[in-house]
């Protein structure tokens, strides 16, 4: 059975990854530097058009490239490395899992794992947090190990893990990592073996400062100044693009992330108090202690927020859930009726919801989507219902939460979000319509920064050059540019547009109508081509 949940899981990473459009901002982003890499040849320093904001330490880039250069310039590709992240992530946790507990906790613990809502996500998006996600893991599970054990190889390990996770994204991975190696030398019993781990801990910086003075080689600091004050003074000592939230909104986080789990999780949170307040003494307990500190209350004060910033106790909360799943298969605690009839109350509810008001949602070929989500909920609903009614179900909930988070996974990513890629193809579409215009020139005029990242990298993948007006006049530089440049092709949008006066029969106008996803706006851009005299 758990080859086929594991065949399931990989299916729905890797389910129309070749089909979707590039998701805007960082996906794009990151599609667009890995790119660059390959076609400049230039690693060492992430660039490309439109995409300065999202610019970070190069490691997942790397391996976006490395992808490009086996299968091509896709979206396959690009989401590659992050779908092959997150399934390492579940052996990971079931190996380590079956290491220092017991086989039952190792396969329940990475069946949560793959039956969160979260996890897929982020297997199918190319992000850093997958990657960093996964070093995340391996460190956790390195440190678990040596304490349990002290072999070499936990080192080896934990060294790689944090080595990469600062090649990812920086600091993130110091401050679990570190912080609650320094708690544990403060108060545990092992003083020595913490300050090990510790001192390997920090020369997994080494590979992070060699890449940080090579970029200061090639711009004399420019980029590791911008990256320092952008990624670390700025969103420690404030919010970036209103990247906030209250007390608690991890909290929130990881409910959501492990909804399916739901009826487990208070229990679960019970339990793993009572171990902090009965076992900080040992060693193994006083780190974990210090993980969650680190690697979630932290980031509960922090002003600046992001759903992936406390990732880092991801694995924790896998196998407290598993073990709470556990104590309820041997009967050992037990789910009210009240609680399993409120569970499917909620499903059954949101399927009548749904079909009530399916009407009223603003976009096309939704009814068919809708009506099968709805069929779903009531499914679920009914077998919430009947799992305090029927013996064959009573000890099935695990099983349940399971095949509900896999099911309506497989629903979002292989029919849902589909059925919106009409919304989202503006960008894509935009750079086919430059390419079915089989002008003899490769080079496109940008009116203004557009801020749609996939965009460039479409025209990227084409084979175009593009060169965006200048941000301080783009008016005034696009039409002199239009007027005494060689470039033949011009992309102007509609607020530029009634602006450029020298708009004549020079120029055949193409015009592009859609849906900016990503700012949830309909616009039209015109594609301006100049007429070539005879």
């Amino acid at each position: 059975m758990k080859y086929i949940v594991l065949v399931l899981f990989t299916i729905l990473l890797f389910i129309n990854n070749d089909s979707l459009v590039l998701w805007e901002q960082d996906e794009a982003a990151y599609a667009g530097f890995a790119y660059n890499m390959v076609e400049s040849g230039q690693y060492l320093i992430p660039d490309f058009e439109w995409s300065w904001p999202h610019r970070k330490p190069p490691l997942h880039f790397w391996l976006i490239a490395g992808s490009y250069k086996v299968f091509g310039y896709n979206e396959f590709a690009t989401r590659l490395p992050s779908a092959i992240a997150i399934l390492i992530c579940v052996l990971l946790i079931y190996f380590s899992t079956l290491r220092l507990y017991s086989k039952n906790i190792a396969l329940w613990s990475s069946a949560v794992f793959m039956g969160s809502l979260l996890m897929p996500l982020y297997g199918k998006i190319s992000l850093t947090d997958a990657s960093l996600l996964l070093c995340f893991i391996g460190s956790y599970f390195s440190i678990q190990s040596y304490l349990n054990d002290e072999h070499p190889k936990w080192l080896m390990s934990l060294l790689l893990f944090v080595s990469a996770g600062a090649l990812v994204k920086g600091p993130p991975i110091f401050i679990p990592v570190c912080g609650a190696l320094i708690m544990s030398f403060i108060f545990g019993q092992r003083k020595k073996l913490f300050l090990k781990l510790f001192l390997i801990s920090i020369i997994g910086i080494i590979p992070f400062s060699a890449w940080a003075y090579g970029t200061w080689t090639v711009d004399g600091g420019k980029f590791i100044h911008w990256w320092i004050d952008w990624y670390i003074l700025k969103r420690t000592s404030g919010t970036i693009y209103g990247q906030s939230g209250v007390i608690g909104y991890y909290l929130f986080v990881f409910i959501l992330c492990f909804l399916p789990w739901f009826l487990f999780i208070p229990l679960s949170l019970k339990k793993l108090i009572q171990d902090i307040l009965q076992k900080h003494k040992s060693d193994q307990s006083l780190f974990q202690l210090g993980w969650i500190l680190f690697g979630w209350i932290f980031y509960e004060i922090v002003r600046s927020k992001l759903p992936s910033y406390a990732f880092a106790v991801i694995p924790i909360w896998c196998i407290y859930i598993a073990q709470t799943v556990l104590a309820f298969k041997e009967e050992k605690i037990t789910i009210s009726k009240l609680s399993r009839d409120s569970w499917a109350s909620l499903w059954l509810i949101l399927a009548f919801g749904i079909l009530i008001f399916r009407d009223r949602i603003p976009f096309d070929n939704m009814q068919f989507t809708t009506f099968v989500l709805a069929c779903f909920f009531f499914l679920f609903g009914i077998l919430y219902w009947l799992s305090s009614r029927l013996k064959v179900l009573k000890n099935r909930l695990p099983e349940l939460a399971l095949s509900f988070a896999l099911g309506l996974n497989f629903i979002a990513w292989g029919i849902v979000i589909p059925a919106f890629e009409p919304t989202r193809q503006f960008p894509k579409l935009i750079a086919e319509g430059l390419v079915k215009l089989n002008s003899t020139s490769k080079h496109i005029f940008f009116s203004s920064d557009y801020s749609m990242s996939s965009l460039p990298v479409y025209l990227a993948w084409s084979g175009f050059k593009f060169q965006t007006a200048d941000r301080e006049n783009y008016d005034q530089c696009t039409q002199d540019s239009m007027q005494y440049s060689s470039h033949e092709l011009f992309m102007i949008q509609r607020r530029n547009f009634h602006s450029l006066s020298v708009l004549n029969d020079s120029f055949k106008l193409s015009p592009i109508y859609g849906w900016i996803s990503d700012r949830g706006i309909v616009d039209t851009f015109f594609i301006a081509e100049r007429v070539q005299k005879n």
